[in-house]
């Protein structure tokens, strides 16, 4: 078996409001809606489907060191990004290094994402 591709879900409060956020801050477009879902896609094809909740939402995991992104992205050149993001206003925390350079943020429901660059 070679998996070929993949998705993730991603709880959101509001499909309006989270389809112009991935969008506007990570360039995701919508390729499908229908009320259960709507799928976005990047230019590269990575799919994500987010899924209206209602109540508490969050999907990151806890560590006794604090919340972990369930959600990462590998990207090129991520000082230039991380610049772009504070200018735009996305709370980002600092970029840190570990097996490369990462930094995280979270959407508008609180889901935390993780953008990294592999060690060169």
């Amino acid at each position: 078996m070679e998996l070929i591709n993949g998705y993730v879900y991603i709880p959101v409060s509001n499909f309006d409001k989270a389809t112009e956020w991935y969008n506007d801050i990570l360039g995701f477009e919508l390729v499908f809606s229908d009320p259960l879902y709507r799928e976005l896609r990047s230019r590269s094809g990575i799919r994500i489907m987010l899924i209206e909740q209602r109540g508490s939402i969050n999907s990151h995991m806890m560590y006794d060191t604090g919340a972990q992104a369930s959600y990462g992205f590998s990207v090129n050149d991520i000082e230039k990004i991380y610049s772009e993001f504070i200018s735009r206003g996305v709370e980002a925390k600092k970029i840190g290094e570990y097996q490369g350079k990462s930094f995280s943020f979270s959407d508008l429901d609180g889901n935390i994402i993780e953008l990294w660059e592999e060690q060169k």
